[in-house]
Parts: C-alpha cells; structure tokens; sequence
C-alpha cells in the first residue's frame, strides 16, 4: 500500500529521462512546484521549463558517461524517454530495439550498483496487452502487443522485473493509457486529442484511420503527473500498475467532445485502418487506487477545454474568438 509518511521533498533531487517531452514538460513542473528538485535529461539540451529547482542536462542514456553524470546523488528516476511511437515502430524494428532497450538495460546495470534509488519507468498500457481478451483490462491480461513499440516496451518491463529481483532495485512500473492536455505534440499524428484539435483550430482536414469506432482509455496528463508523483512515494511490493480513466471513448466520440469545446465542426476525411492499432482499450486502475491511492481526477470536457485553450493561446487567440471567426465564415 502507500506509504503516506515520506516527505516528498525527501525524494529530490529526482532524475527525469525523456524531460523535453510531452509528460516529461509536465511532469518536471508539477515536480517543481511540489518542491522537489529535478534534474532533467534531454537528447536534445533544450530547456523547456525555467525554474530554480530544475537542472537541465543534454545527454542520451546510450551514453554510459552520461547515465554515470545525471546519476550521482539522485534519490529517485522517473524514466519516460522512447525514441519510437506505436504507428510508426514496425518500420524499423532493429532501431526501436537498439536505441530503447539497450538504452533501459545500461540504465538498470547503473541503477544496480546504487542503493536506495526509486525507479519509476513508465510503460504503455495501449499497447502491451494487445486486442483485449476483456475489459476493462486488468494487470494480469495477457500481453500480445500488435507493434515493436509495445513489445520493446514489455521486454523492458521483464528486464525491470529482473534486476529488480537479483539486486533489490526499488521499481515500479505504470502503465499508462492514452494520455493528452498540454504540450502534446500536435504535427507527429501520434495523439489523436492533440492532432485533431490542432488541425480544427487551423482548419485543417482530419484524418481518421478505420471507421471511426476503435475505443481508447483517454486520460489527462495531469492526472498522469499525480500517478507518477504518488508512484515515487510508493513502497508497496506490486510491480505493475494500470493508469488510466477507466472508460472507453471511440475516435468518433472524442471528435464530437472536441467540437463541443471549440463550438465548431471539424472537416473530417476517413483513411484505411492500421493493422498496428489495437481495436479497444480501457484500462483497470483499481489496484493503483487501492495501493497508490490514485484515480483519474479531470473529466474528459475538463481536459479538452484546458488543452483546447493552451492551442488557441499558441495560436494567439481565445477560442471564442475562434469560434465566432468559423461561423461567420461559413455563414
């Protein structure tokens, strides 16, 4: 179960892998703001959030030198760096292996030699348990992931598993549904929240793959930042946990939720299904609610409207504005 006695600020300074993207962004402000000091990695040494208790530091955990830098003296890790995404992972499966499998096994070998650090990695619970024998998905769902992204991403769990047994690593994994709100990348196609709202909002055609109807487990990224935050202070013995909403929403439905919030429709264009995707998942987060003490907080409509109006601040107008411009275009 949770242990509610450890002061959060006793587990800074904490190690963020893959802090640039999208949870990472999050993730290492809402770390921040809780006072714990973060020391952020990214390949790219951009720095994404300005903050007094954040450490920025350019760097690839394929580099044994690096891992050996951002390690010392951090009192946990939160592992959110891939080098890949589901739809696209299959096109090339010898590099989603090389650079995020070996990169997590360096990671652990470092991790092994340390003691007292909580690892946190965060896994992919759209992708590793495949077409769903029932739903919700619980834990102990058979894993048959469709794509080299899901398979790379359970093979890393297993190795987590591993070294956690043989030298006492302090881990826990989450898998985590299918996550959106704000800096989610919206020009890559990879979250469908992100993508379609960017391209109503610049009226751009959307383009949905299949029908339509393939269901998912949408849940806001700043209840994912809060399964994080209660995972770190977790001291529990269960390795695997689901975090997700808990309610299963088709492309169709999130399309009509988005227009609801920006009060206009969307020009839509139906393309052939993927033989990647995953016709339905809705995650079982019981067992985090019940160990870690977390459950989805943030409704759908809440989330879209707090996405919705970061866009339209990128774009430089409200969405009311942007709203009344679409009808009076289309009157």
């Amino acid at each position: 179960m949770l242990e509610t006695d450890v002061n959060e600020t006793s587990l800074s300074p904490c190690l963020v892998i893959g802090a640039s993207g999208f949870i990472g962004r999050n993730l290492v402000l809402k770390l921040a703001e809780s006072g714990i000091a973060v020391r952020a990695l990214t390949r790219s040494g951009e720095i994404k959030v300005e903050h007094p208790l954040v450490e920025w530091v350019k760097g690839d955990m394929l580099d044994i030198g690096t891992l050996d830098r951002v390690l010392e003296n951090v009192g946990s890790v939160v592992q959110l760096g891939t080098t890949t995404k589901p739809a696209s992972s299959n096109a090339n499966i010898p590099f989603d292996i090389s650079s995020n499998l070996i990169g997590n096994i360096r990671l652990l070998e470092k991790l092994a030699a340390r003691k007292g650090v909580k690892f946190v990695f965060i896994s992919s619970g759209g992708t590793v348990y495949g077409d769903p024998v029932y739903v919700p998905i619980k834990e102990t769902h058979p894993t048959e992931p469709k794509s080299s992204y899901g398979i790379t991403k359970l093979a890393i769990e297993k190795y987590i598993a591993m070294f956690s047994r043989l030298y006492d690593i302090d881990s826990t994994i989450l898998r985590v549904s299918n996550p959106f709100g704000e800096y989610q990348s919206y020009s890559d196609g990879q979250g469908v929240v992100a993508t379609f709202l960017w391209r109503a909002l610049n009226d751009m055609p959307i383009e949905i793959w299949g029908d339509g109807s393939a269901v998912r487990d949408y849940l806001y990224v700043g209840d994912v930042c809060e399964a994080i935050l209660a995972a770190l202070r977790y001291r529990g013995k269960e390795p695997v946990f689901n975090i997700g909403y808990g309610k299963g929403l088709s492309v169709i439905e999130i399309l009509k939720g988005i227009e609801e919030t920006i009060g206009f429709s969307a020009d839509v264009r139906f393309l052939p299904g993927r033989p990647t995707d995953v016709r339905v998942s809705v995650l079982d987060s019981s067992l985090a609610q019940r160990e870690l003490g977390w459950s989805a907080k943030t409704s759908l409509y809440e989330g879209l409207q707090r996405t919705a109006q970061w866009m339209s601040t990128l774009l430089g107008r409200e969405l009311a504005q942007r709203a009344e411009e679409k009808r009076k275009k289309s009157s």
